[in-house]
């Protein structure tokens, strides 16, 4: 009945719902994101290159003293030939302790950066604007700015949560911020999709905002004819296994379950899907 129709409504307007304020909260971080973005247009690209460096050097001033003591329990492992089992083992443990305080630390931090780092890959994305490159042996015209949807799906990401987008919303694109966020800690990251050739392709195509900002660009394939390590990978998902990820880096297993925004102590992974079990899902 119409009563009921509108009982509803205003029960939803009293009570909104999960998503609605997820989305709410969203909101305060995405126009941060645009007022910093309105501003970055005055820089030169070496300006706005620099501030990759400028994001990387706050997490070190910030991480700095973790390191440090990391450090001194490693040369005093490597060193002191005196060191009985039980020693070791308890320094071992301290510094398994210190790496996650570390890692706690650099997630910190990144949260602080996150509407600067977001803005700069944005305002990265305009000034690729009409600039061609070949990708998987087409020319291609660049016309993509991250639309305030896309920088949702991005913070969402960054959050360790799945963000939910159909096809042709963006979801490349989406991957490019908490990418480039998560790879400034100097861990690397990993983007999942599902074959070679959507790798070969992303790291093609998105690469160019990474390298413009001074990030390296690598891509896994079967063959792992091109494994140097890399600030980002673009990984393909085969057999809805993530048989390759993670293989040169310590904290992933090549059998470890991965989900989208998911963060490891050595790295960070993101899933990105069309025909996986985690379809539209990045």
């Amino acid at each position: 009945s119409t009563s009921r129709i509108m009982l509803i409504k205003l029960l939803r307007k009293i009570f909104p719902s999960k998503n609605e304020k997820d989305l709410k909260a969203l909101i305060p971080i995405v126009n941060r994101i645009n007022e910093i973005y309105s501003t970055l247009n005055t820089l030169t690209d070496a300006e706005l290159r620099a501030k990759t460096d400028e994001f990387k050097a706050r997490i070190k001033e910030r991480t700095k003293h973790i390191e440090d003591k990391i450090n001194e329990l490693k040369v005093r492992v490597r060193e002191d030939k005196e060191l009985t089992r039980e020693e070791r083992l308890e320094i071992y443990d301290e510094m398994e302790k210190l790496e996650k305080e570390l890692f706690r630390e650099e997630q910190k931090v990144l949260d602080e950066i996150l509407p600067e780092a977001y803005a700069v890959v944005k305002e990265t994305c305009r000034r690729l604007v009409g600039k061609s490159w070949e990708v998987t042996g087409h020319k291609i015209v660049w016309d993509m700015v991250p639309f305030d949807v896309q920088l949702m799906g991005a913070v969402v990401l960054h959050q360790g949560k799945i963000a939910e987008m159909a096809t042709g919303e963006g979801k490349t694109l989406v991957a490019t911020m908490p990418a480039y966020l998560n790879a400034l800690t100097g861990r690397g990251v990993h983007i999942v999709t599902v074959n070679d050739y959507l790798a070969l392709r992303d790291s093609q195509w998105m690469g160019k905002i990474y390298e413009f900002l001074g990030l390296t660009v690598g891509c896994i394939k079967i063959v792992f004819d091109n494994f140097s390590v890399k600030n980002i990978k673009i990984i393909p998902l085969i057999n809805k296994k993530p048989r390759a990820i993670g293989a040169e880096r310590v904290g992933f297993e090549p059998t470890s379950p991965l989900f989208g925004g998911l963060h490891a102590l050595q790295a960070c992974a993101f899933i990105h899907s069309a025909t996986s079990p985690f379809s539209n899902k990045i």
